[in-house]
């Protein structure tokens, strides 16, 4: 390992004193970068990086058809639903909003509930019975909505106890009519419940 780096250690030395940056190649972590918009993203208004879902393989085949911004994906690519409806908004300059998104709403019945929840997972379990990595809720806030725009009820809770489990002041009867709830994310929420009483 020494002898590869002595190897080049006139050329990194070279690099880091310049005053000219080096040529940025753009890679998959740019995604992640903080530099990314002064740098390999720089010009760019809508990336690909914007995809949802974005994969590394997706990288290497609009790298290798030269396609940096969304715009510039042909609409016979080939992309996932939810990436193509991306594609078309920024392509036709307008939001999307599709057909079924009325039928959607029209099934909404009230009292209808929203619930938001925040979880941590430590490698060192904080509570009994929990294994390294466990999703423990940390906090949670329940809307319910009476009719459209009309927040009848708000429940929430940021206290523990010793047990590791959320106190009991307000969550049954908050989560007593959570059935027909939007929970976006039910499968980590079922595990969890327990938690919750």
């Amino acid at each position: 390992m020494t002898n590869e780096f002595l190897t080049r250690c006139d050329d990194v030395e070279r690099t880091i004193l310049s005053s000219r940056k080096p040529k940025a190649n753009l890679i998959f972590n740019c995604r992640g970068c903080d530099l990314f918009g002064d740098c390999t993203g720089k010009n760019d208004e809508h990336h690909i990086f914007e995809l949802p879902y974005f994969r590394e393989h997706q990288l290497t085949a609009f790298s290798e058809e030269g396609i940096i911004e969304v715009s510039e994906i042909p609409d016979d690519f080939g992309l996932p639903r939810n990436q193509e409806i991306v594609r078309r908004a920024v392509s036709e300059n307008q939001h999307i909003v599709e057909n079924s998104l009325e039928d959607s709403l029209d099934e909404i019945e009230f009292p209808a509930y929203y619930l938001d929840f925040e979880t941590v997972n430590t490698a060192l379990p904080l509570y009994p019975n929990t294994a390294p990595y466990t999703q423990i809720p940390t906090q949670y806030s329940i809307h319910k909505c009476s009719k459209i725009g009309q927040v009848a009820n708000h429940y929430e809770c940021l206290a523990w106890t010793n047990s590791g489990r959320m106190k009991k002041d307000n969550n049954k009867t908050a989560m007593a009519g959570i059935l027909p709830a939007f929970i976006l994310n039910l499968f980590l929420l079922l595990p969890l419940a327990p938690l919750f009483f």
